[in-house]
């Protein structure tokens, strides 16, 4: 199989925290695997505690919290992060793409150098926003042009010439024009650019971003930095690697290809139809006969 997730990883990625500052980056890689159990069983002691008072069986682990529903759905591609040996329940819908309506009338690139290669920069509800003012530093002295989407986080003030902040945009358009799209890393951003064949530049701070920001390396269509050790000059050493290694854009077409073979909203729809008639078809089983219930109640 050419999936690029059964190359299986057996360790989760250090995401940034505050430990890291006390025990350093080594020590802390070192003994992460150990502390994992420990962390998913906390994040599971809401739930557990729930159930408990209801009297069901607790879950042990965050995994299995994520998982523990009569259906689970994935809104990703099987080929990029494949879960071999799945339920039945399991189904995969594929990557989720939304972009704002109403943004359409003006265009992001206005006052920008036409000439100069675009990248779209955005950090999301979630990225690290100190990283921005190193984006704004690394990105001023290239030969590029650059939309920095700040969902109204951030005033970046006066920008170099080369860039331009707005506070919202239509994501898949402006990724569909960009050379380049850095990000945070999650999967929101980061299929949203894959989808449009456009390679990306990862600074993941969170769990799930460095989740997502792995495979997509692995599926050779992009490149990160953690945020934790991000500086100017690495955003731009990175930027300027991103932007000249032609087999990330293979990479990234790769994946647009496979993301294209899904329509996650269609394949919602039928799976609503499916469970719906299903678990009807199973309370109707189990109500009793309408002779049994005559003979039940004269």
């Amino acid at each position: 199989d050419d999936a690029p997730g059964h190359q299986q990883v057996e360790r989760f990625p250090v995401p940034d925290h505050p430990i890291i500052n006390w025990l350093g980056e080594s020590l802390t890689v070192k003994y992460f695997p150990q502390a994992i159990p420990h962390v998913f069983r906390h994040f599971a002691k809401p739930l557990a505690a729930v159930r408990a008072r209801y009297g069901l069986e607790p879950v042990s682990s965050l995994l299995e919290m994520l998982t523990h529903g009569d259906y689970t759905l994935y809104p990703d591609d099987p080929w990029l992060t494949p879960v071999d040996g799945a339920p039945s329940g399991h189904l995969f819908l594929g990557p989720v793409s939304w972009q704002p309506e109403g943004l359409a009338d003006s265009d992001p690139w206005q006052g920008l150098d036409p000439e100069r290669p675009r990248l779209y920069v955005t950090l999301g509800s979630s990225g690290a926003l100190r990283l921005l003012p190193l984006v704004v530093e690394a990105l001023a002295g290239l030969p590029v042009v650059a939309v920095i989407a700040t969902a109204g986080r951030a005033e970046l003030g006066s920008l170099p010439p080369n860039l331009a902040a707005r506070p919202f945009v239509r994501g898949a358009e402006l990724a569909r024009d960009a050379a380049l799209v850095i990000f945070n890393g999650g999967s929101t951003t980061g299929y949203q650019a894959l989808s449009q064949g456009t390679k990306v530049f990862g600074l993941p701070s969170n769990f799930d971003q460095y989740l997502a920001m792995e495979a997509i390396e692995r599926a050779g269509a992009g490149l990160s930095v953690k945020a934790r050790q991000a500086t100017a000059v690495l955003i731009r050493a990175g930027v300027e690697r991103a932007l000249s290694d032609a087999t990330l854009d293979a990479g990234a077409r790769t994946v647009a290809e496979h993301f294209a073979q899904h329509d996650a909203a269609e394949t919602f729809r039928r799976f609503v139809a499916r469970a719906s008639e299903r678990d009807a078809s199973e309370r109707r089983a189990s109500e009793p006969s309408a002779s049994f219930r005559q003979k039940r109640c004269p």
